[in-house]
């Protein structure tokens, strides 16, 4: 069984950013339009609030940092993003999946960063009955498991 939302979430992805934002109660401002954009180029990877500024900033926009993290708490805030930690524990962002978050688990390396996403209805079921089974019920639906990949090992030896 998996675990309720409090409340459904919208389709987050109709064919333009504008109509995302609409959907998800917020006006379609400038600065929220550019960085929803520049997310949605990048498909499924998570970016830091700077490296957004960055590709942002490279197409001539003149959005702020400071804009940019105002932004993303408000996606956030409105579920159109899903938050991530790198491993030395900086906050990174990407859009919402097209059938909303669901349960979001990867396999992470330590060392660098690299994520692989697993198989979620695998995971979700055990979860969602063990939480049940002890009387609990599952907040955030983010699960990452640290592991160190094959390169990272294979560094670590050779120093």
């Amino acid at each position: 069984m998996t675990p309720t939302r409090t409340a459904a979430l919208p389709d987050l992805h109709p064919p333009d950013p504008a109509s995302r934002l609409r959907q998800a109660g917020l006006r379609a401002t400038a600065p929220r339009l550019t960085v929803i954009q520049a997310l949605q180029e990048l498909d499924s990877d998570f970016l830091g609030a700077d490296e957004i500024f960055r590709r942002i900033s490279g197409t001539g926009s003149r959005i702020g940092i400071g804009a940019v993290y105002r932004v993303l708490a408000d996606l956030e805030s409105a579920g159109l993003l899903e938050r991530s930690w790198d491993p030395e524990r900086r906050t990174r962002f990407r859009l919402v999946p097209p059938d909303g978050p669901g349960m979001l688990a990867s396999l992470v390396c330590r060392r660098c960063g690299k994520r692989i996403p697993l198989n979620n209805d695998a995971i979700a079921e055990p979860l969602s009955r063990l939480a049940t089974e002890n009387g609990l019920s599952i907040a955030n639906e983010h699960i990452e498991i640290i592991v160190a990949c094959h390169s990272c090992r294979k560094e670590v030896k050779e120093t």
